[in-house]
């Protein structure tokens, strides 16, 4: 069978900093518990490694417009059987702002998302492919929600998809840690951010060495 184009098979290859963006999903105040605070400090480290390597951070902003404009019939159904909020990141509230610790570096891109993938209706896939991006790192929450659904919506692009796993959180720890199952046995890689902060600067000093 023919390869059409170079397969990359490590980590440290498919994370390459000149090819890769680092998205954080959702990190925002209406979403936050506290615990996520060990997860948001790991995040804090993992966002620095990836800035200091050239990695594209990518900020992904749940979006509900006012009156629930932006929900579905199904939305609705689904949020009130669950027994969620309907008015959480509420376009224009503090709610739905990024949590300030992580919060966006002036210059750094921002997808405003209206579905669980954010690939849904969203430019992220146009910003990715225009500066020639095939990996994404996802990090953010809910793991078993928009983390989950934009890896697997990634993967059906054709990018590379690593999860830092500890740079991930969810309300229910049954659910997060089936959600990690579930995607340790179909993406790319999942791994802690350790190994991702060990991989970035090592292949910055590569790519800088290079003529």
């Amino acid at each position: 069978m023919s390869q059409p184009l170079p397969v990359r098979e490590s980590l440290e290859e498919i994370v390459e900093p000149a090819h890769t963006a680092l998205l954080v999903i959702d990190v925002q105040n209406d979403f936050l518990i506290p615990e996520y605070e060990p997860m948001i400090e790991r995040l804090e480290r993992l966002l620095a490694a990836a800035r200091a390597a050239g990695v594209l951070v990518v900020y992904v902003q749940n979006t509900v417009l006012p009156d629930g404009a932006s929900h579905s019939p199904s939305e609705y159904a689904r949020r009130r059987r669950l027994g969620m909020p309907m008015d959480v990141t509420v376009e224009g509230t503090p709610g739905q702002e990024f949590v300030p610790r992580i919060a966006p570096k002036p210059g750094e891109l921002v997808v405003r998302k209206h579905r669980l993938n954010s690939f849904v209706g969203t430019s992220l896939d146009m910003h990715l492919r225009t500066r020639g991006i095939e990996t994404i790192v996802c990090t953010g929450v809910a793991t078993h929600g928009c983390v989950l659904s934009t890896a697997y919506g990634a993967n059906s692009l054709n990018y590379y998809v690593v999860v830092a796993e500890d740079c991930t959180g969810t309300w229910a720890q049954d659910v997060h840690e089936a959600a990690l199952l579930a995607l340790r046995r179909t993406m790319n890689y999942v791994v802690d951010s350790t190994e991702l902060v060990r991989a970035w600067p090592a292949q910055s000093l590569v790519a800088a060495a290079q003529p």
